[in-house]
């Protein structure tokens, strides 16, 4: 009778250590899951920064600087909540990888792994829209020594210098972007 209850207790405590840690697995799911909709959401939110710049920089009127600072100022601020949100997922995982955490996750498993699609898509447009946004500053920087250039020559014609000539006349073109300035 002795063993017999030593048995039930020890099979009792065994389920009570596995309940233990399905808890434990399913809190760190759970905390995963809201740290990653909260990435999700500054990740929105840094994508429409990122389009209202596209839009600033393919306009070619009614450009204020002190609009695309604020912008920028933007940007910044959710950059740095994300890499702090990052820095909270790591630590709740603490040296275990998302597959290994959303295999053990039951019922946050298929959650876990939307949200982790959701995240790689926007990444992916957001990596689109900033490189389209790169072209663009790169082709307004182009114009802008240019026109810089040209007025020095206009005002001070006699300085021409060799680096100064002009080597040929083609068009320049950038990714569907025409440059004959």
């Amino acid at each position: 009778r002795k063993i017999l209850t030593r048995c039930i207790n020890a099979i009792d405590l065994s389920f009570e250590r596995e309940d233990k840690k399905a808890l434990n697995q399913m809190k760190i799911a759970k905390a995963v899951h809201q740290n990653l909709e909260s990435q999700l959401e500054q990740y929105e939110r840094l994508l429409g920064f990122a389009r209202e710049k596209a839009v600033y920089l393919s306009e070619t009127q009614d450009r204020d600087p002190k609009s695309l600072q604020q912008l920028v100022q933007k940007e910044v601020t959710v950059v740095s909540l994300l890499q702090e949100l990052e820095s909270r997922r790591r630590k709740i995982c603490s040296e275990r990888g998302f597959d290994e955490i959303a295999q053990e996750a039951g019922e946050f498993q298929q959650p876990l792994m939307q949200i982790k699609v959701q995240i790689k898509d926007l990444a992916r447009d957001l990596g689109k829209i900033n490189d389209r946004n790169k072209l663009l500053l790169g082709v307004s920087i182009k114009i802008v020594r240019k026109v810089i250039q040209a007025v020095k020559d206009l005002a001070f014609p006699e300085e021409l210098t060799y680096s100064r000539i002009q080597k040929s006349s083609k068009v320049q073109s950038y990714n569907s972007v025409n440059l004959t300035a």
